[in-house]
């Protein structure tokens, strides 16, 4: 395929894309939505099944610690950044953790 069709094929059906830029980690458990949604800078309430926003998340200073890309599932949420700040977030987040059911795991 040359890339014009590629670029059709995307738009009328579907495409994947390698992101090995990015790491992945997910984020399940009940509390899940609410959990993110007061942590990260964007809605995470208002993302529906199969949707996503961008989103930060930051210190108690307001630093930036990583940007985040929020993709909301059936059961979980996906969760991708640069490789370099997914332990150090999943750490700030699972320091959060009081008596929330929310669990982190890398992909």
């Amino acid at each position: 395929m040359n890339t014009r069709d590629l670029i059709q094929a995307a738009r009328n059906e579907a495409a994947v894309f390698d992101r090995d830029d990015l790491a992945v980690f997910v984020v399940r458990g009940d509390d899940r939505i609410r959990f993110l949604h007061a942590m990260l800078t964007n809605d995470v309430h208002g993302i529906s099944i199969g949707s996503g926003n961008h989103s930060l998340l930051l210190d108690e200073k307001g630093k930036m610690l990583a940007e985040l890309h929020v993709l909301v599932r059936d059961d979980d949420v996906l969760v991708l950044t640069h490789p370099d700040t997914r332990a150090p977030a999943i750490e700030k987040l699972d320091g959060f953790v009081v008596a929330d059911d929310v669990e982190f795991e890398t992909l």
